[in-house]
């Protein structure tokens, strides 16, 4: 298949499509050659101004919407994808930057909120207001294969530090110490 960029997540502000898209439109004016962007997932409240910037940017054909990916299907997309991409300004975990290393995928992503403790040292972060940084970063990782295949191996060793089991174990740890036993 062809290479593309990969973002999973609903199209509301804290995501940070617009800045995923304007860094995007940087790497297409750098480098014609630039993969096709797909962003997969629910339109949420912020979509009219996504594709707003889409238009503005003249990226119709570059940018690919295929809407709400259904969970089973996630597997084969992050498989698909030469690199995913998540600059979010907040999350509470950051599931998808876990479901992308679980498939090989190389990640980059922002450096707030839970996502550098998420992704450890087996992603490219990013600050998620410096949208140069973030057209940089995907311009590099799209060139580099021995980038990418690193990315590819730290990511596999990084997910498998979070598994429901390990969870279960940690939790049932902490019971224990609170109640002294």
């Amino acid at each position: 298949p062809e290479a593309f960029v990969l973002f999973v997540g609903t199209l509301e502000p804290r995501k940070n499509v617009a800045g995923l898209i304007e860094a995007y439109a940087i790497w297409r004016k750098r480098d014609k050659s630039a993969p096709k962007l797909f962003i997969g997932g629910g339109k949420g409240w912020y979509y009219q101004e996504v594709f707003k910037l889409v238009e503005k940017f003249n990226l119709m054909n570059e940018v690919v919407f295929p809407g709400y990916l259904p969970q089973e299907d996630l597997r084969l997309w992050y498989n698909a994808a030469t690199m995913f991409v998540y600059p979010s300004r907040f999350e509470g975990f950051g599931l998808p930057i876990l479901e992308a290393m679980a498939c090989g995928t190389p990640v980059i992503t922002s450096n707030v909120s839970s996502l550098p403790e998420v992704a450890g040292d087996a992603a490219w972060l990013v600050d998620p207001t410096d949208i140069d940084a973030l057209s940089e970063a995907m311009y590099r990782v799209f060139n580099n294969l021995d980038l990418r295949q690193t990315m590819r191996q730290k990511g596999l060793i990084q997910k498998a530090k979070f598994s429901w089991q390990k969870t279960a174990t940690e939790t049932t740890q902490v019971y224990r110490q609170v109640l002294g036993g």
